[in-house]
């Protein structure tokens, strides 16, 4: 299951990185509903963002095929996830954010619980490793 989850999660992030990165002003749009234009430094950060979404997606990718990369990616990546889920929620509840998002709070949110379930039954065991089912 933690290998497929990695895998998904891999396919997602990358999918979403060339997206967002290949169509900024789409992106904009699907997550703000109607947005103004791009200046350089929000350019900037959106392309900072997506392409570091991106690399996680390699990241993932390593870890369902690597055992050494299960244990950080699942810290860094059930973190981040949930981090994610709940900044974007709180920027729908304040009206700044389109409800589309909500997909990308399930995604994120879910997959990131997974992972921090993950890792806390994986820290129970004295001396295991991350099993890549």
């Amino acid at each position: 299951m933690l290998k497929r989850a990695f895998y998904v999660t891999a396919v997602a992030n990358i999918i979403a990185c060339v997206q967002n990165v290949a169509m900024p002003d789409m992106s904009r749009t699907m997550f703000f509903g109607a947005a103004p234009p791009f200046d350089e430094a929000t350019r900037t950060t959106h392309l900072l963002m997506w392409l570091f979404v991106g690399v996680f997606g390699v990241g993932y990718w390593k870890a369902a095929r690597d055992e050494a990369w299960v244990e950080p990616l699942l810290v860094l990546g059930g973190c981040g996830k949930v981090t994610a889920a709940a900044v974007w929620l709180t920027s729908i509840m304040n009206g700044v954010r389109s409800p589309f998002l909500m997909l990308a709070i399930a995604f994120d949110g879910v997959l990131g619980a997974y992972f921090l379930v993950t890792l806390w039954r994986l820290r129970g065991r004295p001396h295991s490793k991350a099993p890549i089912e």
